[in-house]
């Protein structure tokens, strides 16, 4: 009767942790506003190798990644375009 909350609370416990882990991998670091666009683009490279890293996306998982970070420097290019 005590180990079912007990449990569940374990598993939600884990999956919070999980979560803020998967939130503080995907938080973009500050960066300078008035940073020139070359920089900007190697930002948005980095954060696209820190989130492959962190996220430990594996060879199989490479072809969906391939479209996620084609969908970040499209976003960070169309945000450039909207800021100027």
């Amino acid at each position: 009767m005590l180990a079912g909350p007990l449990m569940s609370d374990a598993r939600a416990d884990g999956a919070t942790s999980i979560a803020i882990q998967l939130a503080q991998a995907t938080t973009p670091q500050p960066q300078a506003a008035d940073a020139p666009a070359a920089t900007k683009a190697e930002t948005v490279e980095t954060r696209i190798a820190d989130l492959h890293e962190s996220l430990q996306i594996t060879p199989a998982q490479d072809a969906k990644w391939n479209n996620v970070a084609q969908a970040m420097r499209e976003n960070a290019t169309n945000m450039d375009k909207l800021v100027a």
